[in-house]
């Protein structure tokens, strides 16, 4: 089951770079810089980030939102 969903991710990870680098190419440079920007400099880091890499993006529409803590259930934190 691992080995399916990893497959899976790294098929969508695939997909997703192509489509990055259709619209760069698609896109007007003018457009692309003023208005995308920052946009594609996001889901790039989206698509680049490791498991282990700290300031990570966990929500799209929300990029601003972290994880607080990670761990067992019964330690308290705050």
């Amino acid at each position: 089951m691992l080995k399916k969903a990893t497959r899976a991710l790294k098929h969508l990870r695939t997909i997703a770079n192509a489509f990055i680098r259709e619209l760069r190419r698609a896109l007007p440079q003018y457009a692309l810089f003023e208005h995308y920007q920052a946009d594609f400099l996001m889901y790039q880091k989206v698509l680049s980030q490791q498991p282990k890499d700290k300031n990570k993006i966990y929500s799209l529409h929300e990029p601003q939102v972290y994880c607080m803590a990670k761990g067992k259930d019964h330690v308290q934190y705050e």
